[in-house]
């Protein structure tokens, strides 16, 4: 079955993770871990479902599909907050983030107002760092997605598509197929047909005013089930 990171728009990335075994917690911080609690329950008063997840993240839940286990790395997309630091799956089917600030839920503007008032509230809270190098399964994972990166593009080059790149990544970061804005959905389709197998792990750059649903055209090429998508958007 192939994993599939997504992202929209040039300054956002977001890598999807399958970690084996879970992610390993951070060092905890007293201080930083009761300022975390005291942000929780400041959310949970407005009405928010929130919690402290296993890396120190102050986590809500969204409106979204992530599978249990399942793990998402936002590299940030600047002030709007648009790409979540972490995204992540459990076992009773919802979806938490850890964002950034409250910029992140401008879709939702209930929680946004009662992130922004706890942020007032507790102007020392700041979500931790994550750093998917302190973790084996993810970087493992991270590996595993440059190989079938360069797999992908090479198998894309060789098909006649020579606008497909290498993926590259910062550390830390996943290397993704960057799809260009004059992209056609037949193109894509094609693409797909010729280089897309189940056994690839794969992320993807995407700009947010490509002018097709491409995600629909993806889960089609992968098989119904096959592609697990989490799409942040970010229309700046």
């Amino acid at each position: 079955m192939s994993t599939l990171g997504v992202a929209t728009a040039a300054a956002a990335l977001t890598v999807t993770l399958t970690a084996c075994g879970g992610a390993t917690p951070a060092p905890a911080d007293d201080a930083a871990e009761a300022t975390a609690s005291r942000f929780v329950a400041c959310l949970t008063t407005a009405g928010v479902d929130a919690k402290i997840g296993d890396q120190g993240h102050v986590l809500v839940e969204v409106a979204s599909d992530a599978a249990d286990g399942e793990i998402s790395i936002g590299s940030g997309s600047g002030p709007s907050g648009a790409s979540p630091l972490l995204m992540v799956g459990d076992s009773d089917g919802s979806t938490w983030v850890a964002a950034a600030s409250s910029a992140y839920f401008v879709d939702d503007p209930q929680t946004q107002d009662a992130y922004a008032r706890c942020e007032t509230e507790l102007p020392g809270f700041v979500q931790p760092e994550v750093d998917a190098a302190n973790d084996p399964a993810l970087r493992d994972q991270l590996a595993r997605q440059a190989e079938d990166g360069l797999a992908f593009a090479r198998c894309g080059r060789d098909a006649g598509f020579a606008w497909v790149a290498d993926p590259a990544a910062e550390p830390g970061t996943t290397p993704a197929i960057e799809l260009p804005a004059d992209l056609a959905e037949e193109e894509f389709r094609a693409l797909l047909e010729a280089c897309l197998t189940p056994d690839l792990t794969l992320a993807w750059m995407v700009p947010a005013d490509l002018g097709f649903d491409w995600t629909a055209v993806l889960d089609e090429a992968s098989g119904s089930g096959a592609a697990s998508s989490h799409v942040e958007s970010d229309d700046r």
